[in-house]
């Protein structure tokens, strides 16, 4: 099915008037703050004209756009329940299309959701473990290391004590909720899907990229990364303080001399986390933007001029960047072996569709709900580095 782009060009620039009067209203009023409800209409707006313009781009050279029935028949199943005036509460069941009450056939699969999810993480570039539908007391094993010995020829071994632990993941509730005016759906064939295809999961990717590598120590949710704790617990300490092994060992938050560490700092970061013994799994630097750009510029020092980050690595290591490991004082770059700190997805993903509480402004309200984990197998897989103030 072809849509003409001018519908959404006309739907764009009523949009456009919608905000304009919000604006407007709130610079006549004294210049006040947005209310709520303001703010609450302002991110819908935005969320809109996002689709729109995506909507607009891929337009053919006749001015047409290409609208999948998938597409069409989610608008339908919209209107439906605007009509119906019911809650529709659905769960996203792993290969399966969800039903309505009445039985209805509705276009979205969880693989609608899991996929752009999972493009959205930075989690799956650093190469963590990310797994879904998880049920139950789920648990995760961890052995301590153990080392043979040699021996020589009919002399007793020693009896050796295998060290066995457990990390039990806490499953945390992340959820998203977004509204949908009546008209986005009549006007604009096959945009509500794609504001729950793409909005709903990049809305909740962005909170799980916060909370894994986030480093605010106030945070009290719990749905936390490695370096939560570290800048929890630890207590910086210059690397050139770090004068004896047992100091090395026990070192996993640091300070840098600098407002941008050299490149023996960054490779100490490696050594520290790798000579407590984990395994080289998965490992990464993670920094923000600014940092990253930063040390692409600041050359190694040898003879070459070598940039510090080159093609995306520090020593053949990749650099994943993303703001969320800064807090608001405090500017860190983190290193990883991220094998030991999976991701874990907890039931079905829960989808409702809402054209009741929102009747009065000719909304309906589309929640999706999930429940996640995240557990550090290996404290020692991690090391934070602070860096100086400029």
């Amino acid at each position: 099915m072809k849509v003409d782009v001018k519908q959404y060009i006309a739907r764009r620039e009523e949009i456009k008037n919608e905000i304009n009067v919000i604006v407007d209203k709130a610079e006549a009023e004294n210049k006040r703050e947005f209310t709520d409800d303001e703010k609450t209409a302002l991110e819908h707006y935005r969320r809109e004209l996002n689709v729109l313009d995506y909507k607009i781009m891929s337009a053919d050279k006749s001015g047409k756009v290409e609208v999948s029935q998938r597409e069409v028949e989610f608008d339908k199943f919209l209107r439906e329940a605007w009509n119906n005036q019911a809650m529709q509460n659905n769960t996203l069941q792993r290969e399966a299309i969800l039903s309505t009450a009445a039985d209805a056939m509705i276009p979205l699969t969880i693989g609608d959701i899991v996929k752009p999810l999972e493009d959205g993480l930075i989690l799956k570039a650093v190469g963590l473990p990310m797994m879904t539908g998880l049920a139950g007391d789920f648990v995760w094993p961890v052995v301590g290391n153990v080392e043979a010995e040699v021996a020589g020829e009919a002399v007793e071994l020693t009896d050796k004590t295998i060290d066995f632990g457990k990390v039990k993941p806490n499953p945390k509730r992340v959820g998203v909720s977004i509204t949908i005016t009546r008209q986005t759906v009549y006007k604009t064939d096959g945009v509500a899907y794609e504001v729950v295809r793409q909005q709903l999961p990049q809305a909740m990717a962005r909170t799980l990229n916060k909370c894994m590598f986030g480093t605010d120590a106030s945070v009290t949710h719990g749905l936390v990364g490695p370096f939560f704790d570290i800048v929890k617990n630890g207590t910086a300490k210059a690397l050139s303080a770090l004068k004896t092994k047992a100091d090395k060992k026990g070192a996993n938050y640091i300070s840098f001399a600098g407002a941008l560490p050299t490149y023996k700092e960054l490779l100490a970061m490696k050594a520290l986390c790798l000579l407590k013994g984990v395994e080289a799994n998965a490992m990464a630097y993670i920094m923000d933007e600014y940092t990253k750009a930063m040390l692409e510029a600041t050359p190694k020092d040898d003879a070459l001029g070598t940039p510090i980050i080159e093609n995306g690595k520090i020593a053949g290591i990749p650099v994943f960047t993303t703001n969320y490991i800064n807090n608001d004082t405090d500017t860190f770059i983190g290193f990883g072996c991220w094998g030991y700190e999976p991701l874990q997805g907890f039931g079905d993903m829960s989808f409702v569709v809402d054209p009741y509480s929102k009747a009065k402004s000719d909304s309906v309200v589309l929640t999706l709900n999930s429940d996640f984990a995240m557990s550090t197998l290996r404290r020692e897989a991690f090391v934070l580095g602070k860096c100086a103030a400029e």
